[in-house]
């Protein structure tokens, strides 16, 4: 029984040695990628480098997720003072249709219409953008 006990605390301690020599290689491999990066030194010994990489790259996507979804809302606001200001044109094109029939074209007021419907849309896919981005960051 004894045999059996040194055998196996033999093979827990070889698998204790290995996985700490494994420990000391990598590590040794980072403070080789530091000296060759010759950048923060004292900073980068302390923090192993593959968590400086995802710690950097989860902020860098964040930054651009919330950087998109900034950029959509302030696209949807512009659209929609786009769309107010031609319906602003439209009701003055009917009050001087109204008063003075000649002066306003059919043509000018359809045109107008087919601008407010096409800005109308755009707001409207802009918008559910919004959404989708703000589902997006509320899950990260």
């Amino acid at each position: 029984m004894k045999i059996v006990f040194k055998v196996l605390f033999g093979l827990i301690g070889l698998l204790i040695g290995e996985m700490i020599l494994g420990y000391i290689l990598s590590l040794a491999q980072v403070v080789e990628v530091i000296v060759k990066v010759q950048t923060f030194n004292k900073l980068l010994m302390a923090i192993p480098f593959r968590l400086v990489i995802i710690i950097t790259s989860t902020v860098v996507v964040g930054f651009f997720i919330i950087r998109m979804v900034l950029n959509e809302r302030k696209i949807v606001q512009e659209l929609q003072d786009t769309l107010y200001e031609t319906l602003e044109t439209l009701e003055n094109y009917k009050r001087i249709n109204e008063q003075y029939p000649s002066q306003v074209s059919d043509e000018d007021m359809e045109r107008i219409r087919l601008k407010i419907k096409k800005i109308h849309h755009e707001i409207k896919i802009r918008e559910i953008r919004v959404q989708v981005n703000d589902s997006d960051v509320s899950k990260n």
